[in-house]
């Protein structure tokens, strides 16, 4: 969509300073977010979006390569953007949400093909989600059909959701590495029950270079 909330490609996506593509999609790719289905816990939170900032399009998306990739968007009715357009050549400063009152009147998005064509989106807010590296994965954002200001309570509460991303997203993080590492011992445990279950009847002696030998 727009996401001029996220980093640009030469500029880089850290907050206080650059970051490589390989160290960004490499944070990315460590949370295993893209391409799953949809999760309630995300949900909620562009629901409440949605809802206290009462707006026509809510999202929650991340940005791949060479696309971004929407987990949830409601009002908009699609499921990625090709990364050429995305119009994503401005970053936000640090961990600051970017707002735009009127974006057909800014050079930067007044061409951009879901301002000049369907739906017409007037007005954008997007809050980066910031992981504990400092480097920007993706967007929680919000657009109008018209032009408005946002004001400073419904700035904090969209940030406010974009840091509960952040926390479900680490969590989400820690229990799929957790069932991973599980089924991995499960598999070396089997392995080896079928490699001692392979010897023959005796005695497993190991001599003082701890190599196996058989009695």
């Amino acid at each position: 969509m727009l996401e001029p909330a996220m980093m640009h490609r030469h500029n880089g996506g850290r907050a206080g300073g650059a970051v490589s593509e390989a160290e960004w999609l490499s944070c990315l790719a460590a949370h295993h977010v893209l391409d799953t289905a949809r999760e309630r816990a995300f949900d909620r939170l562009v629901e409440m979006a949605w809802d206290f900032l009462d707006t026509s399009i809510a999202s929650l998306s991340f940005i791949d390569r060479d696309r971004q990739w929407f987990k949830l968007e409601s009002g908009l009715g699609i499921g990625l953007v090709p990364r050429e357009g995305m119009r994503c050549a401005v970053a936000i400063d640090g961990d600051h949400p970017l707002l735009v009152e009127d974006l057909r009147r800014d050079p930067r998005f007044s061409n951009n093909v879901f301002v000049a064509g369907e739906p017409h989106v007037r007005a954008y807010a997007g809050a980066p989600l910031i992981i504990a590296l400092g480097v920007r994965i993706g967007t929680i954002s919000v657009c109008d059909m018209r032009p408005r200001r946002f004001t400073d309570d419904e700035v904090a509460r969209l940030v406010g959701f974009a840091n509960m991303a952040v926390d479900t997203l680490v969590l989400r993080r820690d229990k799929v590495l957790a069932e991973r590492e599980k089924v991995q011992a499960e598999m070396a445990r089997d392995d080896l029950y079928a490699a001692v279950e392979a010897l023959s009847d005796g005695f497993m002696l190991f001599d003082e270079e701890d190599r196996l030998g058989l009695l």
